[in-house]
């Protein structure tokens, strides 16, 4: 064998070998991607899958006068969507044209539900700020550049100029908590609201008695209340109505003068709706000075005939 072939054998021999251990991490990279790729694929498919879809949608917080459609947009847009992929976005657009909703908040409840929160600017009242008449929503905040629909409503005194956009005043807090929670109809036949110690809010009505809401909780309770009493004949020529306790309404009358035809029953009814229906229990207390002078009065009357009739009988008896 010649040298130079001895040398170039030697080269070949000594070459090194490419390392295993670069080759084994490449395979495990490459591996980890493609169980990466394949985990993402089928997240994307089970996220938009009938296995999370929407099925039940709750709607809170609407207040305003377009309730059934502002529920119903949200409901058939939330139905396209599941609850791992809710788009806020899409959700916005379908109230994008009702002025009066601020904003939304969801929140998933289990695989195939969710709860919609809508927070709105809702004109309940009209105040006076600035010297100019403002309206205001049910939380107190001031609303001077609003272009939310609405018809007449409630003017409220305010004792003390706001500061800044928002009323902190306790008592007008409360009385705008009892107009946000009224059904929005009632509005138009509220001329204003105040509060006393006696009787906590009193809601006056343009045509009507006022009412005792005493301090502002249970609410919705109250306004059913008031609907049922309205609706009570009993009620006729009431100047309060008293449902500071939901569940023992009472109407009567002050002392002073009180022309009976003000009174306005149209108020409930089927003018409002589900809004005015009974409440559970069937008696309604209503104790009005007009019906108790009428019964005296029948009372009497039947007395007097009674014994007109009597002293007849005996004179005959005696004549005989």
């Amino acid at each position: 064998m010649s040298t130079s072939a001895w040398v170039r054998s030697d080269s070949r021999r000594r070459m090194p070998a490419l390392p295993r251990f670069g080759s084994n991490k490449l395979r495990i990279l490459t591996g980890l991607v493609v169980i990466l790729m394949i985990a993402g694929l089928g997240w994307l498919w089970y996220r938009d899958s009938s296995f999370v879809k929407i099925r039940h949608v709750t709607v809170t917080g609407l207040s305003g006068p377009d309730i059934p459609q502002i529920r119903s947009a949200l409901e058939e847009s939330a139905l396209t969507m599941t609850t791992l992929n809710v788009q806020i976005s899409k959700l916005d657009a379908a109230v994008s044209q009702y002025s009066a909703v601020h904003s939304l908040a969801v929140t998933t409840e289990g695989h195939h539900a969710v709860l919609i929160r809508v927070n709105e600017l809702v004109p309940v009242a009209s105040v006076i700020s600035g010297g100019e008449l403002v309206v205001v929503d049910g939380a107190g905040q001031l609303m001077p550049q609003s272009t939310a629909d609405h018809g007449v409503l409630p003017t409220l005194s305010l004792s003390s100029a706001p500061s800044g956009d928002q009323i902190t005043a306790a008592g007008t807090l409360a009385s705008l908590q009892v107009l946000q929670a009224a059904p929005y109809q009632w509005l138009a036949h509220i001329r204003t609201v105040t509060t006393s110690t006696a009787h906590g809010v009193i809601v006056h009505l343009r045509k009507g008695p006022e009412v005792y809401f005493g301090p502002a909780n249970q609410l919705a309770a109250k306004w059913t209340a008031l609907g049922a009493v309205l609706r009570n004949s009993g009620s006729a020529g009431a100047q309060y109505i008293d449902v500071s306790d939901p569940q023992r309404p009472a109407a009567g009358v002050n002392d002073g003068h009180y022309d009976a035809d003000r009174h306005d029953t149209r108020y409930g009814g089927e003018r409002l709706g589900n809004h005015a229906r009974r409440p559970k229990h069937d008696a309604v207390t209503v104790v009005t000075l007009n019906h108790r002078l009428r019964r005296l009065k029948r009372l009497l009357s039947g007395s007097y005939r009674g014994f007109i009739d009597l002293q007849r009988s005996l004179r005959l008896h005696r004549s005989r």
